[in-house]
């Protein structure tokens, strides 16, 4: 009578934990350069063209960018500059639906958030990221910033540092609803806000006056960036490790 070999199925087991852990590890590392990849070509895509049009089309009917914020006559914050450019983003229709001289939240206004247009999301693998119907698009708001509060700038008349190294808006901070008045805040003696975002390598997206998309390294200094925000003092476009343009 022949003995049973106990190492024989303690072998294939080995075999089997092998096999799988090898399976395991290819699968993460698949996944991992599938991310990466989508990562890649949601930097270097461009939902955000429709964006720019829309504001150079403001300038050419009103003759200048809109303001940041609409305020009522009684200095209360109303709507976003986002609301404002709905006509020009192929969406007359919403706009006319909105009542400017309401909060963006009154009972009315509100009921309109969940038709926001496309151009204010997040590219789509990254769209759950944030709360439904809230944006990362922001402009500047201060003295020397595009959107100088009191001020109906025109470009390139008011751009004396030139339009190529100015920001127009960004994609990065805080989310907020699309139709809500906040936007960024800058004061020269104050930190900068924080630009956070999605992408792996910490940079962000943005669009300078030229109507040109870039990329913003986490590298880029805090200097490099203030001279960005800032369209009244003469500054260098960072070298081109910090601001990519797309593919």
């Amino acid at each position: 009578m022949s003995i049973p070999n106990s190492e024989e199925p303690r072998s294939v087991l080995v075999r089997f934990a092998v096999a799988e852990s090898f399976l395991v590890t290819v699968v993460c590392l698949l996944t991992t350069a599938v991310s990466h990849v989508r990562d890649r070509a949601d930097r270097v895509s461009c939902n955000l063209g429709g964006v720019i049009h829309a504001l150079y089309q403001y300038q050419d009917v009103h003759g200048h960018l809109p303001p940041a914020i609409l305020y009522g006559n009684d200095g209360t914050p109303l709507h976003s500059w986002r609301v404002l450019i709905l006509p020009f983003l192929g969406e007359e229709t919403l706009y006319h639906e909105f009542r400017l001289d309401e909060p963006w939240d009154s009972p009315h206004n509100i009921e309109l958030l969940s038709r926001m247009p496309p151009s204010y999301a997040l590219p789509r693998h990254k769209a759950d990221r944030i709360p439904p119907y809230h944006t990362l698009l922001h402009v500047f708001v201060g003295k020397g910033t595009a959107f100088e509060k009191g001020r109906k700038l025109k470009i390139p008349d008011d751009f004396p540092s030139g339009t190529d190294c100015t920001f127009l808006f960004v994609e990065a901070g805080e989310s907020v609803p699309w139709t809500k008045p906040q936007e960024f805040s800058y004061d020269p003696d104050q930190p900068l806000p924080k630009l956070r975002s999605f992408f792996r390598d910490g940079g962000f997206r943005t669009c300078t006056v030229d109507g040109l998309y870039r990329y913003i390294r986490k590298e880029t200094s805090e200097a490099e960036l203030r001279a960005l925000i800032r369209r009244t003092e003469e500054a260098g476009i960072p070298e081109q490790d910090q601001i990519e343009q797309p593919e």
